[in-house]
């Protein structure tokens, strides 16, 4: 049975994969400059590092905390990569941009570059990592009475 600190640490890479991930999918739309919705599909795959390792939490749980994972670093990338155009158009930072707009304009700019395509990568990103988290527990080890003095 792992440590609460243990514990405390995988939960908090559970979330920490995906904001990396979101964080290299900025990157390289900037980089590339395209939109890249099937880039979704790499949280999941930041994911699958933490595949098992939360198998003190019953499979509801597990299942619902990489959706949410999953959701924050899409949410995390997308949120980037509107400051980053929203700035180049001011000629502001983009993190003086995304403080400057907030949450709900941020949002609001994220639902309007977002179509079909961006939606469905997002939709099966969360499905897929949902998955995961549901698709392994992690068996407690098998305690065998030693045999002889």
């Amino acid at each position: 049975m792992p440590s609460v600190l243990v514990r405390f640490v995988h939960l908090l890479m559970l979330f920490l994969l995906p904001l990396c991930a979101g964080a290299v999918w900025s990157v390289a739309t900037q980089v590339l400059r395209r939109d890249l919705p099937w880039a979704a599909l790499a949280m999941p795959v930041a994911l699958l590092l933490m595949r098992g390792q939360l198998g003190f939490l019953p499979a509801a749980a597990r299942a619902l905390l990489h959706a949410l994972a999953a959701l924050a670093g899409i949410f995390y990338a997308q949120a980037l990569i509107t400051g980053v155009r929203v700035a180049l158009q001011f000629g502001y930072g983009p993190i003086e941009t995304l403080d400057t707009m907030g949450v709900a304009m941020t949002w609001e700019l994220i639902q309007l570059r977002s179509g079909t395509v961006d939606w469905i990568a997002i939709t099966l990103a969360v499905l897929v990592s949902a998955w995961i988290g549901v698709g392994h527990r992690r068996r407690p080890p098998q305690v065998t009475p030693r045999s002889g003095p």
